[in-house]
């Protein structure tokens, strides 16, 4: 099966992305996409994905107590390493990834299309 990955983690890039994601809806194209929610605002982001009716595939746990970019960018990608390897059991495919975020998510999301020889658009 091949899919649409749209990953984001913060409020403003949910709000960014809203648009594009509910427009597959209104063509009955949902099952195209593969949304990631990364987490990186939890307290702030489930009113916003209930505001704009959007559920996701897969959420990141990003659990931590600190502010540490090294600690961040070490969970991103035990997170993206977990999710290639649930999306290969699943047997999807990705063709495209759309992503809004921060650099240390980019980072990561530019490893994965590396990995997976997709298209990355932002």
């Amino acid at each position: 099966m091949r899919k649409i990955l749209i990953v984001f983690g913060t409020r403003p890039e949910l709000i960014k992305l809203a648009p594009l994601i509910n427009e597959f809806r209104l063509r009955n194209q949902r099952e195209k996409l593969y949304i990631i929610n990364t987490n990186q605002h939890k307290d702030f982001i489930q009113q916003d994905l209930d505001y704009f009716n959007i559920d996701v595939d897969h959420q990141f746990e990003l659990i931590r107590n600190s502010d540490s970019l090294s600690l961040l960018n070490g969970l991103l990608l035990l997170e993206f390493n977990e999710l290639k390897s649930k999306l290969e059991a699943l047997n999807i495919f990705i063709d495209a990834i759309i992503g809004q975020g921060t650099p240390a998510l980019l980072f990561h999301l530019h490893n994965m299309l590396f990995m997976k020889n997709s298209f990355y658009s932002h």
